[in-house]
């Protein structure tokens, strides 16, 4: 929705055993002085595995499931002689993972952008390859948490780690911008503006009246940045339960890393078991990355990131958009984009028709 004009290695997937990746990834993080150390180690939540991207080290918990299809994660972050705790959650439509700043009680806070919010692809194939089995937390407060489920102690671990939009917006501490909302330092640290990538010439309406990137006025990147789809860097196999009633499966889905022609871009693309491809997210490799796990200079993939499950409302009206704010199969308008089309042009393969 339109809304505002390395090398890198992991320790824990590629390196090491995982007993030794957790117990390293613990003993990182036990001197660390944060407000809510006590709370995170009472409940459970400790290191799983390690990862460093460029010059950034990210010690990553293993998911938890904050409802029956929503996955959180914690992560905590150094960089250079920076530290600090953030939370992340999953996509289910993107099926990428996002850091989280700021919350309501029903809504998760989704940046300028959304695709702002990206943590880097690395950090999101080690907790897709973690994401099958949720891990479970302890009631670490009040004894009223005994009580509490799984998903209600997830929320808990959430609030804990975010700020809350409306005492935020009392405080100055979030901001409100084009109808969205971020806290005051993840706007220090993150443009507005993204960095030009795609070229949109043209706009078409959803049944709510908003604009999308019409896929006939949508150009693709440039040539040196387009993805070598003969060098695939890595690939996962996965699962979200709201693809399962969609692809006639049980949610399992395939995600595959490319980097483009000229190396400095990443592209993570994922298919579904009906052989839809749609493009989870992009980022450049060569951006650096700041305190709160993101990379501080990110593309504009509008017309190019589509997922295949989407809102109703979000889905252009010509394409079988709906009013209804639930999630509703995108293939029609997703296999007409100029990037997927690429894809299928690219690796030789017939483009699946239309639903």
């Amino acid at each position: 929705m339109r809304i505002l004009s390395g090398i890198v290695f992991c320790l824990a997937l590629f390196a090491l055993p995982e007993t030794f990746a957790q117990e390293n990834s613990e003993q990182a993080v036990t001197a660390w002085d944060t407000p809510f150390s006590s709370q995170l180690a009472s409940a459970g939540v400790v290191p799983a595995q390690t990862l460093v991207v460029a010059d950034a080290t990210f010690h990553l918990s293993n998911p938890y499931a904050i409802d029956s299809s929503h996955q959180i994660a914690v992560a905590w972050i150094s960089v250079r002689d920076q530290r600090s705790v953030r939370a992340l959650y999953r996509s289910n439509s993107q099926c990428c993972w996002r850091m989280v700043d700021a919350i309501t009680p029903s809504h998760i806070g989704k940046g300028f952008h959304e695709f702002d919010k990206n943590v880097p692809i690395d950090v999101t194939i080690a907790l897709l390859r973690s994401s099958t089995n949720a891990a479970k937390l302890s009631p670490w407060k009040h004894p009223e948490q005994s009580q509490m489920s799984q998903e209600s102690l997830a929320q808990k671990i959430l609030e804990m780690l975010t700020a809350n939009r409306d005492e935020g917006t009392k405080t100055g501490n979030v901001i409100t911008v084009s109808n969205t909302y971020v806290t005051k330092e993840y706007a220090s640290w993150i443009p507005i503006l993204p960095q030009p990538f795609s070229t949109i010439n043209g706009w078409i309406k959803t049944p709510t009246g908003s604009e999308v990137a019409d896929p006939e006025k949508t150009l693709l990147p440039t040539e040196n940045q387009l993805p070598d789809f003969s060098m695939e860097e890595a690939s996962v196999q996965f699962k979200i339960p709201a693809y399962a009633r969609f692809a006639r499966s049980d949610g399992e889905l395939i995600g595959r890393v490319f980097p483009s022609r000229n190396g400095k871009i990443r592209y993570f693309f994922v298919e579904d078991k009906q052989k839809r491809i749609f493009l989870s997210c992009v980022e450049n490799s060569d951006s650096p990355i700041c305190i709160l796990g993101l990379r501080t200079q990110y593309l504009d993939v509008n017309g190019m990131d589509s997922p295949l499950l989407e809102y109703g409302f979000q889905i252009p009206e010509s394409y079988g958009g709906t009013k209804q704010s639930r999630y509703q199969l995108n293939w029609n308008w997703v296999r007409t984009l100029p990037i997927i089309r690429y894809y299928y042009s690219s690796t030789a393969q017939p483009v699946p028709d239309a639903s």
